[in-house]
């Protein structure tokens, strides 16, 4: 039997709880993203024909494969993860030289952009705004609070 004298070891009984719900969470959000991006890569504007895909739009994979979780990390009084790119790929310059599109040697963080705008690369037409369709799947803020409200009682600390 455990004895709560104060605030601090309260906190040390409902950390174990809170940082299980938290990975929960994260593992959903990483889980969406990754299926978003791999939606991204597998979208159809390539599949008709190889010849469709032009000289200067190479896939490298660093999109995917960049794709990170953290650990849980506990700073003062609150916990936090993140779900994305880490600053070396949002830095990362594509290679030059893939035919003449203005858009050769872009960045990580501009593929990340044109993931959110219906193309591939700023270079080749999509229909989808991955990142938007992302945050709906997951319920947008207040989905992803809910979520964590819920990891909270399948570990076993029932909060309303």
């Amino acid at each position: 039997m455990q004895i709560i004298q104060n605030i601090k070891d309260l906190d040390k009984v409902f950390e174990p709880y809170l940082e299980k719900a938290m990975i929960l969470t994260r593992d959903e959000i990483f889980e969406v993203v990754s299926r978003k991006v791999s939606d991204y890569y597998n979208e159809p504007v390539f599949q008709h024909d190889p010849t469709d895909i032009p000289d200067y739009y190479q896939r490298t994979g660093n999109l995917m494969e960049s794709l990170t979780a953290t650990h849980i990390s506990k700073n003062g009084n609150y916990m936090e993860f993140r779900v994305g790119w880490d600053d070396d790929y949002l830095t990362f310059r594509y290679p030059k030289g893939f035919g003449k599109s203005k858009y050769n040697g872009i960045t990580g963080l501009q593929v990340l952009q044109a993931f959110n705008s219906g193309t591939h690369g700023y270079t080749v037409s999509g229909s989808h705004n991955y990142f938007q369709e992302a945050l709906d799947e997951l319920g947008g803020e207040l989905g992803i609070i809910n979520s964590f409200k819920a990891n909270c009682k399948k570990v076993g600390l029932p909060i309303t």
